[in-house]
């Protein structure tokens, strides 16, 4: 049986970002009911330029938290966002089964869900697990089975 162990939520705080939005739209990707029980850091990083920016890491682990808030996230996407996520499986879930994705770092601030498609993003790690060893397909039937069953919006 498949299980969601950890999520990870994690983004880049630029020095013309406010960080307290940063955290906010990095903790909008889980649902408020979790929000307490979210480990969150923030690691400060030089750009190759000598540029310093933060990046602030949320972490939910536990298999109940972790999975409703899976749906909650699944539930959230527009129906287009789940079949481009449908369509791009093969290329979002590595070896180690876990499930990658990208979603806009100002629609999350706003509360929304959306995947990214520029380079201002919240990058989610969804980790799979499933004993005695995870396998590719059986975590990508999981995911799909997911969307097909999440509500949405078009």
């Amino acid at each position: 049986m498949m299980a969601v162990r950890r999520i990870e939520a994690r983004a880049h705080v630029r020095a013309t970002e406010v960080p307290d939005r940063v955290l906010a739209a990095v903790t909008n990707v889980f649902p408020e009911i979790y929000h307490d029980q979210l480990e969150t850091t923030w690691t400060k990083v030089e750009t190759h330029s000598g540029i310093l920016m933060f990046v602030v890491i949320a972490v939910l682990e536990g298999e109940k938290a972790c999975i409703n808030a899976f749906e909650s996230i699944m539930n959230t996407l527009s129906m287009p966002d789940k079949r481009t996520l449908s369509r791009t499986i093969e290329s979002r879930i590595d070896d180690q089964c876990i499930f990658y994705l990208r979603l806009e770092k100002q629609e999350a601030f706003l509360e929304r869900l959306k995947l990214a498609i520029g380079p201002d993003v919240i990058s989610l790690r969804v980790h799979l697990q499933q004993l005695p060893r995870c396998k590719y397909d059986d975590a990508a039937k999981f995911i799909i089975d997911r969307l097909e069953n999440a509500g949405g919006h078009n």
